[in-house]
């Protein structure tokens, strides 16, 4: 399966992208990190949902690349879009509405439950559902293009450590 993933950082086409980044910037910042109450708010209410992967262990990435590039202006304008695949696609993933992960509509004390269950409110008027897969399989890539739309396409290398494909 290929899917798309955004990377500050510039990694090689050999590389793995480890899951529980976002889990490690969240736990370094603390709560000074403007997404530190949204995240633990999703982490107590997916307590609930065990069979979800944690936000805080995963991997994620976007089904298609049109949902990729209409998730870009959220912060990653400047950000590398890989295209990846999964090392271990048994590993638990969850399709998730990027526009659920947010306050969004009404205040509601299950709004992070609404979340894992995919459920969004009936008068909600959200532009069309950008889908993300979190997952707790590490991913192999290799880049798409750059912020700036240059295209690149390097061969794909690697997706399991240690051996090329």
């Amino acid at each position: 399966m290929t899917l798309f993933h955004f990377s500050g950082g510039m990694l090689g086409t050999s590389s793995i992208i480890l899951p529980g980044n976002w889990g490690r910037v969240i736990e370094f910042h603390g709560w000074n990190h403007n997404c530190a109450a949204r995240e633990m708010m999703l982490e107590a209410a997916r307590l609930r949902h065990k069979d979800k992967p944690s936000r805080l262990k995963c991997c994620f990435a976007f089904l298609t690349l049109d949902e990729a590039e209409r998730f870009r202006p959220n912060g990653f304008q400047a950000h590398m879009l890989y295209r990846v695949e999964l090392e271990k696609p048994e590993e638990a993933i969850f399709i998730a509405d990027t526009a659920l992960c947010s306050f969004n509509g009404t205040a509601r004390p299950e709004w992070a439950d609404a979340y894992w269950n995919g459920v969004a409110e009936l008068s909600d008027t959200r532009p069309p559902h950008i889908r993300e897969i979190l997952t707790l399989s590490a991913s192999g890539h290799y880049l798409i293009h750059s912020f700036k739309n240059t295209f690149y396409d390097f061969p794909f290398i690697a997706i399991f450590p240690g051996k090329t494909v």
